[in-house]
């Protein structure tokens, strides 16, 4: 069996390295432990004055805090069951029509605009995401329907509908920061910057 050290280990320490291994010193081995409070001892430095650091306590939420949450997280419920009943439906109506294969490509469109939306929700009030949205919605089907059988082997891979999703992020996101830029628009906050 493999056996440390302990003292030498500790004597080759630095002193920030050595006062925060002696503030989670209760997780040692007994004898990591009395090896470092040997080593503490040799350096001067006094286990009281190792004590953990108090964690700050959390603010209290109000009332309309704690409510505007619940409702924040009803909302997502809410939406990751219609994506859910959506995807069910796309998967019906697909099916009926003997093009089941395209239902990987339906999915990642769905992902990649829920996921851009979700992310910049704070852009909701400008038109011109919108109307980026319906673009690239518009563009995915237009590339889904005329999608070439050689490509239909494509998204029977988990790693290349990974890659392909991942690019299409990439790309919206991309253009959407631009935008921002442009338009000058706090990314933050989503409000207008003041020159």
């Amino acid at each position: 069996m493999y056996k440390t050290d302990f003292p030498a280990t500790y004597r080759e320490m630095t002193e920030a390295e050595i006062k925060k291994l002696g503030r989670g010193r209760r997780a040692l081995v007994p004898e990591a432990r009395t090896a470092l409070e040997a080593e503490l001892a040799n350096r001067g430095i006094s286990l009281e004055s190792l004590k953990p650091r108090k964690r700050k306590p959390r603010p209290k939420r109000t009332p309309e805090e704690k409510e505007e949450i619940r409702r924040q997280h009803r909302g997502r419920i809410l939406w990751a069951l219609g994506a859910f009943a959506a995807m069910i439906l796309a998967m019906i109506f697909l099916e009926h029509y003997g093009e089941l294969e395209l239902f990987m490509p339906v999915v990642i469109t769905w992902i990649v605009i829920s996921a851009t939306i979700g992310a910049h929700w704070r852009l909701r009030r400008y038109r011109w995401f919108w109307v980026l949205i319906g673009i690239v919605l518009i563009a995915h089907v237009a590339v889904t329907a005329l999608m070439p059988p050689e490509w239909q082997p494509l998204f029977e891979k988990k790693s290349s509908v990974k890659g392909i999703a991942m690019l299409d992020l990439v790309a919206i996101y991309s253009l959407i920061w631009v935008l921002e830029k442009l338009l000058r628009i706090n990314p933050k906050t989503g409000e207008p910057c003041r020159p």
